[in-house]
């Protein structure tokens, strides 16, 4: 049941990407192609550097805790590394979603 409801977000994620997509290309008169590689690549990197459950802007105030005076003093261990990402549907959807557009652009 669980890999179920996060394949079932994940696609919900993407669907919803590809909404945004739809939008843009057809509000601001792009390609389509171009709207899928431009929204996936910013949803990509949004939920990369800002998630809250472990993305990049939230491992890097991690490790200014432990680096710092207090986190010394408590002996304060790090539970994750600077290069480690939580897997979530958010993450593996926008990822995906911005490598389908990637790989429809070099098909045609």
């Amino acid at each position: 049941m669980k890999y179920g409801r996060f394949l079932i977000l994940t696609v919900a994620v993407i669907l919803v990407e590809l909404a945004i997509s739809l939008l843009l290309a057809q509000k601001y008169n792009l390609l389509l192609l171009d709207s899928i590689f431009y929204v996936g690549l910013v949803f990509s990197l949004l939920f990369i550097f800002f998630s809250r459950t472990g993305g990049l802007f939230s491992n890097y105030s991690e490790m200014k805790t432990a680096a710092s005076t207090l986190g010394f003093k408590n002996s304060y261990k790090l539970k994750r590394t600077i290069g480690s990402l939580s897997i979530n549907c958010f993450n593996v959807g926008s990822f995906l979603f911005f490598l389908i557009g990637l790989g429809a652009a070099f098909s045609l």
